[in-house]
């Protein structure tokens, strides 16, 4: 190998790792915001995060991917703040919220 290759070689690893960071870097902040998305929702209908996670650690998981998958970031961060009217029938989770909002202990 030359003294260009190498350099090349050199160039290519750092902007490949440069890659890779700003991907976890980004996803990080993904699940961050569909994290609190997820909670304030549920404290908007009502239900208490808190317990609603400590009583079924799968639910809490489910429904941060599901919010995490979701297309309507934009809509539910601006019905969060009370700029769009109406019901969450948008959100992917609406309907496990419904559910556990009839659910005493969870309110």
């Amino acid at each position: 190998m030359d003294l260009l290759q190498i350099g090349i070689a050199v160039i290519l690893a750092g902007a490949a790792i440069a890659v890779i960071v700003w991907l976890q870097v980004s996803a990080a902040a993904a699940s961050a915001a569909s994290s609190r998305r997820t909670m304030a929702m549920m404290k908007h209908l009502g239900l208490d995060p808190r317990t609603v996670t400590r009583c079924d650690r799968h639910i809490g998981k489910e429904l941060g991917r599901r919010c995490m998958r979701c297309q309507h970031n934009a809509l539910c961060d601006r019905w969060l703040a009370g700029e769009v009217k109406g019901g969450n029938t948008f959100c992917p989770n609406a309907e496990a919220f419904r559910i556990l909002a009839l659910s005493p202990r969870l309110t």
